[in-house]
């Protein structure tokens, strides 16, 4: 059952709504169901304290989240070079000033307002209408979230819209959008002929006093790269890992002292009905005890339709999983034993538990996998830690890194000739890791790296440069294939941009755009396009930026009078038709709805600054450092220019 109910949470209905929760969550800074109850106070906003333990929730979660996106590990410093401690104290700050401003004039959001847009939400609806609470139970579970957590947040983006409605800009009813809209949705059909470079012969090869002369024009520029060779030498922490031997023993020992932490928690399957009202769950109660099917009566009467489809069983879940009075009425049944009805916040329930899967200690055999996994890896770091210390100490010693390498049997590749663009000397797949051409690229030759090079998860190596060719100037002799393939480059480009232009004046004498493409050798290039739009709207690929918008001052029936560039093409246009947009009256409501808006999002900011500017903001940089692991200087956090950085956060909000 519970199955069913993670696979429909894995739908694109419910995966969007998750999405649409995480990216309100990320904008407005909601931290509500990471709080802790950790007591030093990191930021201080009107006297609200926000402790250190929301911060660093906060922290760690857009951390993972940036990690998983980009698929590498942040270090405390590279989280502070891209400011990441900087947006989430904008975002904890940003949500007590909202606060702090909804108290003070007053504002609130009722329990039932919050109900009503949780068993409204589409993603926990039935298809006949009806909400489905173990749906809703069963999505907030597989996603790690509590209902008192989800709603919380429910409730602060009701704040924040009743907060973004207290001030309406007048309808927009007068606003004239209508030649606005004629402008941008025209359309024009029109017919292109193309010529590219392959159309066109390569020119003959030029001759060597043009070679000359071009030499001596470029020879400041036309020089060789700068090469450098190194030498790099791997550090391969999950090879360590996996080359870690762990006897028995450690693993007994390891089990001993962390017992606890291999004991499963108690679950409970059970059946229920859910009805609205007190007395239908008292009269199905009466009928139950009096020998009625239970599951018979779950599938015709419950609410929650999901579960009736099963004779409303729920399959097995934790007592933290359940809303608290139902958790706790299963929790406290024996099995078979019908409950009294119990509230919650989706009505009444009748709850029989149907099956007790006990809390129990795993065994040292059941928990082996793990702990072989964790030792094998705090072993495998100490083994990395280790020899990176060797390696200082025997750089700082003097020693030759490619002699230190071969005493400690570590892996490493010696890459000759790089530069810093691309690889002319080697093979690709011999090339050496970008990252290591950026660092050799940062040292002088005979230089080894201070610390070691972070390649991908768990790989790292040392860099030695040790050779750089310097760049020079080309010969005459050396610069002439480039040249010649340059001069010819050139000359093609203009030949077949030549054509092109034939081509407009053959297309001005009135034959059709199929013909004269055919009798310039070109016929396949021959193309018609539709319903083209101003802003490129089915635009070919290669009308960017704004050509399309440029072609609309062109006449039916009309040729561009330039041949357009694009990339290897060369591109003649004529314009058939232009039609005029079919302005519809919901596309002008539309408009003017967008326009009132933007006259409202003006009107709640120049209202809202007011407020923003006179927050008391004050920040524990000490406390600060310890959540972030870096050092937090006053330039870096909101606040430090008051009226400016404190309404950027709250323009944010709308």
């Amino acid at each position: 059952m519970l199955q069913g109910l993670r696979k429909s949470a894995q739908g694109p209905l419910m995966k969007g709504l998750l999405i649409l929760l995480i990216i309100s969550f990320v904008a407005w800074g909601i931290t509500g169901y990471l709080s802790g109850n950790r007591s030093s106070a990191a930021i201080s906003v009107n006297g609200k304290k926000v402790s250190a333990q929301e911060v660093y929730a906060d922290y760690q979660n857009q951390l993972r989240s940036i990690q998983q996106e980009l698929g590498v590990q942040l270090t405390p410093e590279m989280a502070s070079q891209i400011q990441l401690h900087r947006q989430i104290l904008a975002g904890v700050v940003q949500e007590a000033v909202l606060e702090s401003f909804a108290n003070d004039i007053d504002l609130a959001v009722a329990d039932r307002h919050v109900q009503t847009e949780v068993q409204r939400n589409p993603a926990f609806i039935n298809t006949d209408g009806t909400f489905n609470a173990a749906q809703y139970q069963a999505t907030l579970r597989s996603n790690g979230l509590t209902s008192e957590g989800y709603e919380a947040d429910v409730r602060q983006l009701l704040l924040r819209s009743l907060l973004s409605q207290m001030y309406q800009a007048p309808k927009a009813e007068a606003y004239d959008v209508v030649s606005l809209l004629e402008y941008e949705q025209a359309e024009i059909d029109f017919e292109s002929i193309s010529v590219n470079l392959e159309d066109v012969p390569l020119p003959a090869k030029p001759s060597a006093d043009k070679i000359s002369a071009n030499y001596e024009e470029l020879k400041d520029q036309l020089k060789t790269p700068e090469y450098r060779s190194a030498l790099a030498v791997y550090l391969d922490a999950d090879a360590m890992a996996r080359d870690t031997q762990i006897s028995d023993e450690e693993i007994q020992e390891a089990y001993a002292a962390e017992k606890e932490k291999y004991r499963t928690v108690e679950r409970r399957r059970a059946r229920h009905i859910l009805v609205e009202t007190l007395e239908e769950a008292n009269a199905l109660n009466e009928q139950i005890a009096g020998g009625a099917d239970f599951a018979a009566i779950a599938k015709e009467k419950s609410k929650d339709t999901f579960s009736a489809e099963k004779g409303g069983d729920l399959d097995f879940f934790e007592h933290k999983e359940m809303t608290p009075t139902f958790a706790e009425a299963a929790f406290a049944l024996e099995k078979g034993v019908l409950s009294e009805p119990v509230q919650s916040p989706f009505g009444y329930h009748l709850i029989e538990v149907t099956d007790i899967d006990a809390a129990k200690q795993l065994t040292v055999e059941d928990a082996k996998g793990s702990i072989l996994a964790r030792l094998k890896q705090e072993k495998a770091e100490d083994v990395f830690y280790d020899l990176q210390k060797e390696l200082e100490d025997r750089i700082a010693g003097g020693e030759k890194l490619g002699e230190i390498a071969n005493d400690l049997n570590l892996e490493s590749k010696v890459f000759k000739n790089f530069t810093q663009e691309g690889y002319p000397k080697v093979l690709k797949d011999k090339a050496p890791h970008s990252k290591l051409v950026a660092a050799a690229y940062g040292m002088f030759e005979g230089m080894i790296s201070d610390a070691p090079v972070d390649i991908s998860n768990g790989l790292s190596a040392y860099v030695e440069l040790t050779e750089v060719t310097e760049s020079r100037g080309l010969t005459l002799e050396e610069a002439t294939p480039q040249i010649t393939l340059e001069l010819q480059t050139k000359q093609r480009q203009q030949n077949a941009e030549a054509k092109a232009a034939k081509i407009l004046v053959e297309w001005e004498k009135g034959a059709s755009g199929k013909k004269v493409a055919g009798k310039f050798g070109v016929g396949k290039s021959f193309a018609s396009h539709k319903a083209v739009t101003r802003n490129g709207q089915n635009a070919p690929k290669w009308l960017k930026g704004n050509a399309a918008a440029a072609l609309f001052s062109v006449a039916q029936g009309e040729l561009f009078p330039k041949v357009i560039a694009a990339g290897k093409d060369y591109i003649a246009v004529r314009v058939k038709t232009h039609r005029k947009a079919d302005i519809t009256a919901s596309a002008i409501a539309d408009a003017r709805h967008a326009f009132t808006l933007q006259v409202n999002n003006d009107l709640r900011r120049a209202l809202i600054l007011d407020n923003v500017t006179k927050a008391n903001v004050s920040y524990d940089l000490p406390v600060l450092k310890q959540v972030f692991g870096t050092e937090i200087k006053v330039s870096d956090i909101p606040g430090a220019d008051r009226k400016r950085s404190l309404f950027d956060i709250f323009e944010s909000i709308f």
